[in-house]
């Protein structure tokens, strides 16, 4: 049958029968191979489009989720900087303090120290003065001593001045105090 109607095309003549014609059966033969390999590739191109849409929200999803992380590390470092920041004041704040007091302490210390220096100095100088003092009337002492001595044994007999040098040394101490 076949063979006829490529002989009655071959020799000009057409049959009227389609399913003689070689089209037909390409046209058959492509819808079976559509119908049969549609489904296999329906299924290949659904489920790979069906992984790749899965990777893109897991994609989209981890960036969601890896933006909201990095925004609360902003925040977070952002209250520690600040926190830092007004722990810094208040360190600041303390030392300037602390410096204030120290030097107030210290000052007092100073006047302290440089009065009781000033006094120590007075006393020295009291006591200085009043060494002075018993040293020049031990000096004029035994100056009047030596003089009274040298007048005396110049004018009065002998015998007589020992007995007032005598007594004048033995009231010289009374006479002092």
């Amino acid at each position: 049958m076949i063979s006829s109607a490529y002989a009655n095309v071959a020799n000009g003549i057409e049959s009227q029968v389609f399913y003689y014609s070689p089209a037909f059966w390409v046209a058959i033969a492509f819808l079976c191979f559509v119908v049969i390999f549609t489904k296999p590739i329906w299924k290949f191109a659904t489920s790979a489009l069906d992984k790749k849409i899965k990777a893109i929200e897991d994609s989209i999803e981890e960036s969601a989720k890896l933006r909201e992380d990095a925004q609360d590390l902003l925040a977070k470092y952002k209250r520690k900087l600040s926190d830092a920041e007004v722990e810094a004041q208040n360190i600041i704040s303390k030392a300037r303090e602390d410096a204030g007091a120290l030097k107030d302490k210290l000052t007092r210390e100073l006047e302290a120290t440089l009065e009781r220096k000033e006094k120590q100095a007075m006393e020295r100088i009291s006591q200085a003065e009043n060494e002075a003092r018993e040293e020049f009337r031990t000096i004029t002492a035994d100056l009047a001593i030596a003089a009274t001595r040298q007048v005396l044994s110049e004018q009065i007999e002998q015998y007589k001045a020992d007995e007032l040098i005598d007594e004048a040394i033995t009231e010289l101490p009374d006479r002092l105090s």
